[in-house]
């Protein structure tokens, strides 16, 4: 956004009238937005990878937290998307908390995803990585 700036004052002092002009602004002056940035991305309170999911059984509750910064202070809105229910396809919810309780309801790998925006096009996302095992089972454990 660009403004530019015109003083114009008049007054009168008695019964004279004073006139005041100061010229143009040829400048502009710019704003400029900061994007927000994800500090971290949990699930259970732990940072995962692809490599390195968060294990749970099908029908454990997991609690994902996404948090955030703006430089700017705008506030932010957190969209999450997640595998829905019983199906491949995703839901999407948006909220203004940082935070999303999920549960796996079938075995599998599933992404969370966390996108950030701060309402003046600014935006970041990040992504927590759970495999689900069906309840009942034991999974071997793998060296890494």
């Amino acid at each position: 956004m660009q403004v530019r700036a015109i003083v114009f004052a008049a007054m009168v002092v008695g019964s004279t009238a004073v006139v005041l002009w100061v010229g143009g602004c040829e400048s502009a002056f710019t704003w400029s937005n900061s994007s927000p940035t994800i500090e971290a991305m949990l699930a259970n309170g732990k940072a995962t990878t692809a490599e390195d999911p968060l294990m749970v059984m099908t029908g454990t509750k997991i609690g994902f937290l996404c948090r955030a910064d703006d430089k700017d202070a705008d506030s932010l809105t957190f969209t999450w998307t997640t595998p829905a229910t019983g199906t491949s396809a995703a839901d999407t919810a948006t909220a203004p908390s940082n935070t999303l309780d999920w549960t796996a309801s079938r075995a599998g790998d599933f992404t969370i995803t966390c996108a950030v925006t701060d309402g003046r096009n600014g935006g970041a996302q990040a992504t927590a990585y759970v495999r689900a095992t069906p309840s009942g089972t034991n999974t071997a454990p793998t060296a890494s």
